[in-house]
């Protein structure tokens, strides 16, 4: 499974998920296997010497299959929802915690529904 994890520069699996979602720093790509295995397959910067790169835009175009998130705002949300992605939250900032449990299927997906109870993480 293709999954993108927003995160706090510098990033890696040692990083802390970006919070909110929109400002993160890197985007992290990895690749998790069924047997809960993960490797880190790809890095952007979020901000360039002068310009910004669109996140939501950026997952899309690698393929992702997950992105796991913090908080986010809901019109992220509708466009990952629109574009196929399914969106993940999580507690945990640690990304290998995070993964951790990805893996073992203790993440729930961020609906539309989901998304209201949790109005505290709105921006």
């Amino acid at each position: 499974m293709k999954v993108c994890i927003p995160c706090e520069s510098p990033g890696g699996p040692d990083g802390a998920i970006a919070t909110p979602f929109e400002e993160t720093g890197v985007l992290d790509y990895y690749d998790v296997h069924p047997d809960g295995m993960f490797e880190l397959t790809a890095q952007m910067r979020n901000c360039g010497e002068s310009t910004c790169i669109d996140p939501v835009d950026a997952i899309v175009a690698r393929k992702v299959e997950v992105v796991i998130v913090t908080s986010l705002s809901p019109s992220a949300l509708t466009r990952f929802h629109n574009e196929g992605v399914k969106v993940l939250v999580t507690d945990n900032p640690s990304v290998r915690a995070t993964l951790d449990l990805l893996a073992k299927g203790e993440l729930q997906e961020l609906t539309m529904g989901r998304f209201a109870e949790l109005g505290k993480n709105r921006r």
